[in-house]
């Protein structure tokens, strides 16, 4: 369950990136790949704590209507990273033939920022580690399904307790035991602390295991 709210916010995430990223990158590659040249100039800049606003004024080539015949438009620039241009600074504009109202200052149209990418690199990242996730998570919600429904119970002894550390020094409780599937003894342990405190050698606990592998098999503690 867990690695499937994983994938959704993943998803989710990329979406939501997307709906912020994709317009200024559509926006960009429309201009660079389809976009002509005209004479323009800078009408007024406002500038910024951080950036600078500028209004323009250009007249496509071979506008279709007079009411095209001079149009708008406005860019915003980093503050301190460009020489400021004042009114009536004649420029040169780049825009879309076809939707004349998407438009640059040509010597300022540059990509946006790479680092803009990176959040839905990011995105993809966690959606990527929810997929490699996904098969081990999901063979364990079947095996947690297979257990309720074709789990058997049987009472099984206590056979031994003991007590030991893994490679990091965290200390490890084990209980081994003793049930029998159709006659057959099975042996099996099972690192449990709490029936390491619970439960003493010679004492019956019920087992729950699979009959198709009795080895897979866990304590039931009923107290």
């Amino acid at each position: 369950m867990l690695c499937l709210v994983w994938l959704v916010g993943s998803l989710l995430a990329i979406f939501l990136f997307s709906l912020v990223l994709a317009p200024p990158w559509l926006r960009y590659w429309r201009l660079r790949n389809g976009g002509e040249f005209a004479a323009g100039v800078i009408v007024r800049h406002d500038v910024g704590l951080s950036w600078v606003s500028y209004l323009y004024r250009f007249s496509p080539a071979n506008s279709p209507t007079p009411t095209e015949a001079a149009l708008t438009g406005q860019m915003s620039l980093p503050a301190g990273q460009t020489e400021l241009l004042p009114a009536n600074t004649p420029v040169t504009i780049r825009y879309l033939p076809g939707s004349p109202h998407i438009s640059a200052i040509e010597p300022y149209f540059r990509a946006p920022p790479s680092t803009s990418l990176l959040y839905l690199g990011f995105g993809f990242g966690c959606l990527l580690l929810g997929v490699a996730l996904f098969p081990g998570r999901w063979r364990a919600w079947q095996a947690v399904q297979r257990w309720q429904r074709d789990g058997l119970v049987v009472p099984a002894k206590i056979i031994r307790r003991w007590r030991t550390v893994d490679n990091r020094d965290r200390d490890l409780f084990c209980v081994a035991y003793q049930f029998e599937v159709a006659g057959a003894p099975v042996v099996a342990a099972e690192y449990n602390r709490r029936a390491y405190d619970t439960l003493k050698i010679g004492q019956t606990c019920p087992v729950k295991y699979l009959p198709e592998s009795p080895q897979s098999c866990f304590l039931v503690l009923v107290y």
